[in-house]
């Protein structure tokens, strides 16, 4: 085959590919949630430190 007819090829696949696309209808909706990240420094993270208590 010559360049010209792989572009041709190349250019009626693409088409037929990317009509497919149109076609699709929404038959089902999902959500989802959205976790947010929750920043520390590393302080924070630690935070007070309990007293411990030996018994004798």
């Amino acid at each position: 085959m010559s360049h010209t007819n792989w572009m041709y090829l190349f250019v009626l696949s693409d088409l037929l590919i990317s009509s497919a696309c149109t076609k699709d209808t929404c038959t089902q909706t999902v959500t989802h949630k959205k976790w947010v990240p929750v920043y520390k420094t590393v302080e924070e993270m630690r935070g007070p430190q309990p007293s411990v208590r030996r018994a004798i």
